[in-house]
């Protein structure tokens, strides 16, 4: 069975969501939703009853739309009669007024909502305001054109006419504006991907030759996050982890035992979120971090266990680790002018150490909290903390100097 859309949970029952058609709420007190209860909490019995309610919804805007516009009330789904006023006139929406439709229903993130309206002005440089029902497949392969002979890389292009295609499925298929998509048959090819590889030894000596690490001159962008900017490039160095799961690092995170310490990389803080449920882990800290000052800073940050690690540093709302990974990138490309290395590919750099060591997967994907493949036995097996502490200290920089600058 199809996909139903508007199909959701809320406390236990299912319900239907359905949105009303810009040019027919006047028809529904202004209303641009309508949610329905389905009375059942199993999902397959749900489906069968909200793919016939949103039929009879969408033959009831139909209906409606062939309706003289005095009609005085129209018989609804549920029996709720609903005042159809007599000025009420056919309205036919922008593109843009679907965008703002879109932007209402659900929990759209502010990085999506952003991407989104930056295509959209894109496809308005080429074509308008056009409302949504003339918008034809001439359209799309001329805006595809546009993107591909703009000058944009190509992933940026595809991005650009993905997000505008899915406000046009958003109108046909929440809002019943189309009967149609008149882009069904067409895209943009998605490229081809540089893989992301180890950072070089001449490149981790650039990077880490300057003044930040040299004499801890802390930079004054906000984004940086002051300490943080030392940190957590050392941390991705010597610990392979995420830029996102060590921005969101709490001060008891930092967990210290009688012989060991080491870095509990969660999401149960509040604010904090991780990739996938195996990225849940607990890394041993790298005694070079230990010689470099990383436990006196934790002593000196001060505060309580749900605390930030780093009281500086801006979190942004679905990727904790954005803002401090748009100054690393800057601050990078002043020393490496090039795609790559970013700040990911320490992780490449921390497996590529742990293999040339010859530890298996398992070890490698428990430190740096890839999902673990292989059998049964391999993805259930408890490594021995004296295993994983040997293994993080098995990465190692002979060549790379990084002398102790923090003071307490």
């Amino acid at each position: 069975m199809a996909k139903l859309t508007g199909l959701m949970k809320r406390g236990g029952t299912y319900h239907l969501r359905v949105m009303v058609p810009l040019d027919l709420r006047p028809a529904h007190e202004g209303r641009s939703k309508i949610i329905r209860a389905l009375n059942t909490s199993n999902r397959h019995e749900a489906s069968l009853k909200g793919h016939a309610l949103r039929a009879q919804w969408l033959a009831r805007f139909e209906d409606l739309r062939g309706r003289p516009t005095d009609a005085h009330s129209v018989a609804l789904p549920s029996s709720e009669p609903v005042a159809t006023p007599p000025s009420a006139k056919q309205h036919h929406p922008s593109l843009r007024q679907v965008f703002n439709a879109w932007q209402s229903v659900g929990e759209r993130t502010r990085d999506s909502v952003q991407a989104c309206n930056r295509a959209l002005k894109q496809f308005e440089s080429t074509e308008g305001e056009l409302p949504v029902k003339d918008i034809a497949y001439e359209h799309g392969a001329r805006f595809r054109t546009h993107l591909l002979g703009s000058g944009l890389a190509q992933k940026t292009a595809r991005d650009y006419f993905v997000w505008v295609h899915a406000l046009l499925r958003f109108a046909k298929t929440d809002m019943a504006t189309l009967a149609r998509d008149p882009w069904a048959r067409l895209n943009i090819e998605k490229p081809r991907n540089t893989p992301r590889r180890p950072w070089r030894t001449d490149e981790l000596q650039r990077l880490f030759a300057q003044d930040l690490f040299t004499s801890y001159r802390l930079p004054t962008d906000p984004k940086a996050g002051k300490h943080a900017a030392y940190w957590i490039p050392l941390l991705g160095l010597f610990t392979g982890a995420r830029v996102s799961e060590l921005a969101q690092l709490r001060i008891g995170d930092v967990c210290r035992g009688p012989s060991s310490t080491w870095l509990a990389i969660t999401d149960e803080g509040d604010g904090q979120q991780l990739k996938t449920s195996s990225s849940k882990r607990q890394v041993p800290i790298h005694p070079e971090l230990i010689r470099l000052g990383f436990m006196s800073y934790v002593t000196d940050v001060g505060g309580r266990p749900e605390d930030p690690l780093w009281p500086h540093l801006p979190l942004r709302k679905g990727k904790p680790g954005g803002y401090f990974s748009q100054w690393f990138g800057e601050f990078r490309r002043k020393v490496i002018d090039e795609r790559y290395p970013d700040f990911h590919c320490f992780r490449h750099t921390v497996r590529t150490q742990l293999a040339e060591a010859r530890y298996p997967e398992s070890v490698k994907d428990r430190i740096t909290g890839h999902a673990v493949k292989g059998s049964v036995g391999t993805r259930t097996y408890e490594h021995t903390t004296h295993l994983i502490e040997e293994a993080v200290r098995s990465v190692q920089y002979p060549d790379l100097s990084l002398p102790r600058i923090y003071r307490p």
